[in-house]
């Protein structure tokens, strides 16, 4: 009995050391936000040309809601 808790002991341990280390980050949403503010700085400063692009990205994202290289291929086409 006793030796079956200290290895689970252990093996929480060595769980929790592994756990500790990892660095929690949502990558997508990193680079999505520095994309957006690189573009803020550097090519448009007009508040009418920013909403439009907007609206247009929108548009783009209901035109093609999941881009893998069948709905790239089928973008292509169309263009």
């Amino acid at each position: 009995m006793y030796v079956y808790v200290y290895f689970q002991v252990i093996s929480l341990r060595i769980a929790k050391a592994s756990v500790l280390k990892l660095r929690v980050t949502n990558d997508c949403a990193e680079r999505s936000v520095a994309l957006v503010e690189e573009y803020n700085k550097i090519l448009t400063a007009d508040e009418e040309q920013k909403q439009f692009l907007i609206l247009d990205v929108k548009e783009h994202r209901k035109r093609y809601p999941n881009v893998n290289k069948t709905t790239l291929g089928k973008m292509k086409e169309n263009v």
